[in-house]
């Protein structure tokens, strides 16, 4: 039996102030996974935010979690913005890169004076 198949590892699914939603698993108290589902409009959803614990990585638990949200909103818009080594991943599940974004970092936010 593989990790993801554990009958240890559980759902949470928590509903965000902004109508967000937040998907974990679980095992026990530990944080296995996470990611962010967002409206983007009245049929547009946003992935966001993947998270995956370092503990747990190359065991399934991304692909378990972006296929249970992509059962979940099935019939709408999925868009999703994850790093870029989660190309692969997301390519297999289905999804195409449709942009480059460029990020920008403030490095030095202090007051001006």
């Amino acid at each position: 039996m593989s990790k993801i198949d554990s009958p240890v590892i559980s759902e949470v699914i928590q509903r965000l102030q902004d109508g967000s939603r937040q998907y974990y698993l679980k095992e026990g108290n530990n944080t296995v996974a996470t990611v962010v589902v967002t409206l983007i409009n009245e049929t547009d959803y946003e992935i966001k935010g993947l998270w995956i614990n370092p503990e747990y990585r190359r065991m399934g638990f991304a692909r378990a979690l972006i296929s249970r949200v992509k059962k979940e909103y099935l019939g709408t818009k999925l868009v999703a913005t994850v790093r870029s080594d989660y190309a692969a991943l997301m390519r297999e599940l289905g999804f195409r890169k449709v942009e480059t974004v460029d990020k920008w970092e403030l490095t030095d936010n202090a007051l001006e004076s």
